[in-house]
């Protein structure tokens, strides 16, 4: 009896929480190095959520100004791979979305001229 031997090839990006580098800066750290992000505005209207791409885990919403709201979801890509079940939406208040297609909970505020997400 020949026992069969599998080879199992695992990719784990390891995310490190997104954090403000400035109040007007955002920073995304992806396994090739940090992305900076603009989170600048002067009213709600000049900010947009934006979905960080994470391969395993929970999913960031950060604020970012509208005009970066492409860029920063098409950073860290996982190249179609997940490590693991991913989780609920969190903002940056620290609280989860309870709807994880359509994001109808995430608020998006212009706050001391930074964009800033909240769960209501």
């Amino acid at each position: 009896m020949r026992a069969a031997l599998r080879t199992f090839l695992v990719f784990v990006v390891v995310s490190v929480p997104v954090m403000a580098t400035a109040a007007t800066t955002g920073t995304v750290t992806c396994s090739d190095g940090p992305h900076t992000y603009d989170k600048s505005c002067k009213a709600d209207d000049d900010c947009a959520f934006a979905r960080v791409n994470v391969c395993c885990g929970d999913i960031p919403v950060v604020g970012v100004r509208k005009s970066e709201k492409k860029r920063v979801e098409s950073l860290c890509p996982c190249a179609g791979m997940r490590a693991c079940r991913l989780g609920p939406l969190v903002a940056e208040d620290g609280k989860s979305s309870r709807d994880m297609n359509g994001a109808s909970d995430v608020v998006t505020r212009c706050v001391a001229g930074a964009c800033k997400t909240s769960i209501r």
